[in-house]
C-alpha cells in the first residue's frame, strides 16, 4: 500500500515537471516569436516625426541576454566652433574624437553609451560614444550668426529634421563630412534586465 503511494506520488511529480517544461518551450517560443520589436517612439521635437528601434535578442558565451537597440535618423556634423567646449556629459569637447550627440530622450540613448554608428549608404561603421546633446534648432540672426531657439521654460527646441550630431571625426571616417547631412543607424547593447 505504501509502495503504491509513493508510485503515485512519484507519477504526479513526472507529470508536473512535464507539464512546466511544456509550458516553458511554450513561453519561450511566443518570446521568439515576438522579438524582433518595432516601435515607435516620439522625439522631443514640436512637429513629432518618428525613429524607428528595433530590438532583437542576442546571447553571448555567459548565456547573459542582451537586447540591440537600433535607432536610424538624419545626422549632421559640429566641429571647429565647439571645440573646447563642455559637452553635456562634463567632458570637454575634442573634434577629433568620435563622438556622437543626440537629441533623443536620454531614456532612449543614454550619455556616456558606447555605440555603434554606421552610415547605411556606404556601410563605413565606427565605434563612438554618445557624450553630447543634440542638434537644436536654430534661427539666424540679422547679424548672421546662429541663435538655438528655445521653448517657454528656455529649454533647447531638437531640431526637427535630424537626431543626431556626429564630430567632425566621426563624419570625415563615415564619409558624411563633405554632404553634411545623411542617414546613419545607431546600435548599442543594453541587458535585458535593465
Amino acid at each position: 500500500m505504501e509502495e503504491e503511494k509513493k508510485e503515485e506520488e512519484t507519477r504526479a511529480l513526472s507529470e508536473t515537471k512535464f507539464l512546466i517544461l511544456v509550458l516553458g518551450l511554450i513561453l519561450v517560443l511566443i518570446l521568439d516569436f515576438l522579438l524582433p520589436i518595432e516601435t515607435p517612439i516620439k522625439s522631443l521635437a514640436q512637429g513629432y516625426y518618428h525613429q524607428t528601434i528595433k530590438l532583437a535578442q542576442e546571447k553571448e558565451a555567459t548565456r547573459a541576454k542582451h537586447i540591440i537597440i537600433k535607432l536610424e535618423g538624419k545626422a549632421s556634423w559640429y566641429g571647429p566652433k565647439f571645440h573646447g567646449r563642455q559637452m553635456a556629459n562634463g567632458e570637454i569637447f575634442n573634434k577629433e574624437e568620435f563622438i556622437l550627440a543626440s537629441n533623443l530622450p536620454l531614456s532612449t540613448l543614454p550619455l556616456n553609451k558606447k555605440v555603434k554608428v554606421t552610415n547605411p549608404q556606404n556601410n563605413e561603421s565606427e565605434i563612438a560614444r554618445a557624450k553630447d546633446r543634440g542638434p537644436w534648432a536654430f534661427v539666424k540672426t540679422p547679424k548672421g550668426n546662429f541663435k538655438p531657439l528655445k521653448d517657454k521654460n528656455g529649454k533647447l527646441i531638437p531640431h526637427q529634421e535630424r537626431s543626431f550630431d556626429l564630430s567632425e571625426a566621426l563624419a570625415r571616417k563615415l564619409g558624411l563630412k563633405e554632404q553634411g547631412v545623411g542617414e546613419i543607424v545607431v546600435e548599442f547593447l543594453v541587458t535585458a534586465d535593465s
